[in-house]
């Protein structure tokens, strides 16, 4: 499973690192399909059937573009528009808009640092949202935002402004946080740094509950057995 980590990392470096892609503006609807194909894929299996990413304007902070509602792994560029920071397309009316895309909109408000936002709803993840077994990433636990707290949350769903300003608050300076019964945010300051971070969420989930499932207990440092 490591080999195969650091052979997709160094995979989504060369896709992202392509000349085209990091000009002053690169094509931004190329640079988000390949993102959403990568996650996508078979082998990363970070988004499967649901999720979605975003990248931020590199001309415009306060802009971002997004995929309409449609399964990741069949975005095209003509599903790309560019959003404004309330979560409303910036070239005029638009149909079939993913409704957790004040997510990302109120992230990008609150991290101006920010270049690339993901939800990842796979059910490793989104076991750990409603566990009491923390997940760790490095030497810190993956917090948790309880989303039925927050304004508008009853659904489960960010799908309005309030609730996507509270998940972007309790975020806080952090690149990743479970979403009680969703699965994970990532934030990253690019596209390739997105990758890497997702990937890491994915397979650290799926490492703790091996170890688990093995019988052992996880800490946020070390797994060990209870009994030899």
């Amino acid at each position: 499973m490591q080999r195969l980590f650091q052979w997709f990392v160094g995979f989504a470096a060369i896709v992202f690192s392509s000349a085209p892609l990091f000009a002053a503006e690169p094509n931004p609807a190329e640079e988000l399909v390949i993102l959403n194909r990568v996650l996508a894929s078979k082998e990363m299996s970070v988004f499967g059937v649901y999720g979605h990413a975003s990248i931020r304007s590199k001309s415009n902070p306060n802009r971002f573009y997004i995929a309409s509602n449609i399964a990741p792994g069949l975005v095209t560029a003509k599903d790309i528009y560019e959003s404004d920071l309330d979560g409303q397309p910036a070239g005029g009316a638009r149909g079939n808009l993913l409704e957790e895309r004040f997510l990302h909109a109120e992230i990008y408000r609150a991290r101006p640092e920010v270049g690339a936002v993901a939800l990842i709803h796979t059910p490793e993840l989104a076991a750990f949202s409603v566990s009491s077994v923390a997940l760790p990433l490095g030497r810190n636990r993956v917090p948790v935002f309880d989303i039925r707290k927050a304004d508008g949350g009853a659904s489960g769903m960010v799908n309005n402004p309030a609730a996507g300003r509270a998940l972007a608050q309790a975020l806080e300076k952090n690149n990743a946080m479970l979403v009680f019964g969703q699965g994970a945010v990532a934030v990253a300051r690019s596209s390739r740094d997105l990758v890497t971070t997702a990937l890491t969420l994915r397979t650290n989930a799926e490492t703790r509950m091996f170890d688990l499932g093995l019988g052992g207990a996880t800490t946020s440092l070390a797994f060990t057995r209870e009994k030899a």
